[in-house]
């Protein structure tokens, strides 16, 4: 089990020697500081300049508009009436 968490800490973290306090910096196409999983291209901040990232699934608010489902569209002149 310790060596899980070992291994978890490398993959997210980088060995220990690398993490910094500070963000990551990019100079050309090579990043240093920050964390390893900063150092990842795709890791985006929620907000710039911040050090907060998503690491799940996120959700839309509702948007008040209303459409009916798939499954219950109708067709045809037999339910007329209802549309």
């Amino acid at each position: 089990m310790k060596e899980d968490l070992v291994q978890t800490w490398d993959e997210c973290l980088g060995p220990k020697e690398l993490p910094t306090c500070e963000a990551p910096t990019k100079t050309g196409l090579t990043y240093t500081g920050g964390t390893h999983f900063e150092r990842n291209g795709q890791a985006k901040p929620v907000k710039e300049n911040t050090r907060c990232y998503t690491i799940g699934n996120s959700y839309k608010g509702p948007t008040k508009i209303m459409a009916p489902c798939m499954g219950g569209k109708v067709t045809g002149d037999k339910y007329a009436e209802a549309i």
